[in-house]
């Protein structure tokens, strides 16, 4: 009695628009048209374990290119983040390589093209050129590719001018000096750079003088509910002195508050 063929015949196929449907008795393989070209597959043939097995590596790269392409039609996406995900999904080295270069190839993947965006999206935020120079080298784009992107200063000091109304509102209640240091602490944790900050500072300065008698005559009043009924004369005075120093307020204007209301201290 002849003993059976070994491996796997093909039933049928069916080749659709992106993909190519090989079936066997009891499984699909889902494959790229260059790759059921390449494997020169007909119904009836019969594929050794060897064949089957580069079959199903073959069906499973086309699997995760698949999910390559549909992550890259949604928006662009480094060479870095696509490798990423891909191994993610358990992808073989060989596969992940021989995706990102077709994907390239074809300029779906073009790291260039993600830093130009990114640059356009950011500035368009308003968002400091350091924090979007880090956004991109923790993307994968080459640190030298981003060092040759040049800071414009005057666009810098305009993106960080749109932020100052909101920051004045947020640090407004504080004394001169701590509104200042709140104020740069904020642009330099959002990636802008000390000359910008300094720019910016200056126009805090420009705008301090009312508010900053108003924010101290306001602490003042709150300090003397606090120690007044504790403390009379020249320890209320004292007191009240060094709760407006720790507050970051100027001497000489901690001076001439306590002056003006050195009566009620009596």
């Amino acid at each position: 009695m002849p003993s059976e063929k070994p491996g796997k015949s093909i039933a049928s196929v069916k080749v659709l628009k992106q993909t190519v449907r090989v079936f066997f008795d009891e499984e699909r393989l889902d494959l790229s048209h260059d790759a059921y070209t390449n494997h020169y597959l007909y119904v009836g043939k019969t594929l050794s374990d060897k064949e089957y097995a580069e079959l199903k590596d073959a069906s499973e790269t086309c699997t995760y290119e698949k999910y390559a392409r549909n992550l890259l039609s949604k928006g662009l996406y480094t060479r870095k983040q696509v490798v990423d995900r891909l191994y993610a999904r358990q992808a073989k080295r060989w596969m992940v390589e021989s995706i990102v270069a077709r994907l390239e190839s074809e300029g779906l993947i073009d790291d260039r093209a993600f830093m130009e965006e990114r640059l356009e999206y950011g500035h368009a935020r308003n968002e400091g050129f350091h924090h979007i120079r880090e956004d991109l080298i923790q993307k994968g784009i080459n640190p030298e590719l981003v060092a040759a992107v040049v800071l414009d200063e005057e666009t810098e000091a305009q993106k960080a001018l749109v932020w100052l109304p909101r920051l004045l509102k947020q640090y407004g209640a504080k004394s001169s000096q701590a509104r200042k240091h709140g104020i740069y602490d904020w642009y330099l944790r959002h990636g802008f750079d000390g000359v910008t900050i300094a720019r910016v500072i200056n126009e805090v300065e420009d705008l301090d003088g009312a508010l900053e008698m108003e924010n101290l005559r306001r602490d003042l009043a709150s300090a003397k509910r606090k120690y007044a009924s504790k403390y009379r004369g020249r320890q209320l005075k004292d007191r009240l002195y060094k709760y407006l120093a720790q507050r970051g307020y100027n001497y000489s204007k901690i001076a001439t508050a306590l002056g003006a209301c050195e009566h009620e201290m009596d």
